[in-house]
């Protein structure tokens, strides 16, 4: 096995005819729902708060409006890391491996699959490790939804308060993705491309969703649409958005952005 001083983690994936979704950690890594074929990757490491066990559980479901995956429909999952300091792909530590069974003799309406992995990484996040449990979405899905509206306000006229919102997710998401970065810079950069690619950010939803992750301890709230409350759009249909998962440090503290 390797030993990486900053291991950097990715989720590799390859599948067909299939939709499905990859929680790390119980926190939502990468979903893909057009039903087609997909082959690529994603970083993981901000999932992942200290070296140890880790959680990876998957879903696999048919196309939409069918009720069983196909049999020629398959999922290919690895998890692996390379080191950071070399970027040598060659160089592999794989930690994780997941392939679809064959359909051939079984109808599936869906697979769902929970595994562990172990990493070790050079870095300890508090993240939302001792944040307050949520055990019903709704008794605070009032008060999620009311912090989501500051930072859509903020969006609209507030830049630098968004970008206090946001400050410890990108400290933290720097600190295990190993980046060497001035954030207020970085979010500057960012506001003038939205400004030079004519990216308005898209109406509040009317209708809104609620998702519960980190086994119970992060809320997201979208659009029906499963769009990010901060979703941009131009008029050639160029999109971009900003993931938003929100905690709260205590029962009777506010939300607060982690990741």
């Amino acid at each position: 096995m390797p030993n990486f001083n900053k291991p950097y983690y990715v989720v590799d994936f390859n599948k067909s005819i299939c939709n499905f979704e990859i929680l790390i950690n119980d926190m939502p890594a990468f979903k893909s729902m057009d039903g087609g074929s997909l082959a690529s990757h994603y970083p993981i490491n901000h999932f992942i708060l200290e070296s140890g066990t880790q959680t990876i559980s998957i879903r696999i479901l048919p196309l939409i409006g069918e009720t069983a995956l196909r049999k020629d429909s398959f999922l290919k999952i690895k998890i692996h890391a390379i080191d950071f300091e070399t970027q040598n792909y060659e160089n592999l530590d794989e930690v994780y491996r997941y392939e679809t069974p064959s359909y051939e003799k079984k109808e599936y309406p869906a697979i769902l699959v929970t595994d562990n992995f172990a990493v070790k990484v050079p870095y300890n996040l508090k993240g939302w490790s001792n944040s307050f449990v949520i055990k019903k979405i709704s008794e605070f899905e009032k008060q999620a939804v009311s912090f989501y509206k500051k930072i859509y306000q903020f969006a609209q006229n507030d830049t630098d308060s968004l970008f206090n919102l946001f400050s410890e997710k990108f400290i933290e998401v720097d600190t295990a993705l190993y980046i060497k970065t001035d954030n207020k810079e970085e979010w500057q950069s960012l506001l003038n491309q939205l400004k030079k690619e004519d990216l308005i950010l898209q109406p509040f939803p009317e209708n809104i969703k609620t998702n519960l992750y980190g086994n119970g301890k992060v809320v997201e709230v979208l659009s029906l649409k499963e769009d990010s409350i901060l979703y941009y759009k131009n008029k050639e249909g160029d999109e971009f958005s900003l993931t938003v998962l929100i905690h709260k440090k205590s029962k009777d503290s506010d939300f607060e952005i982690i990741r």
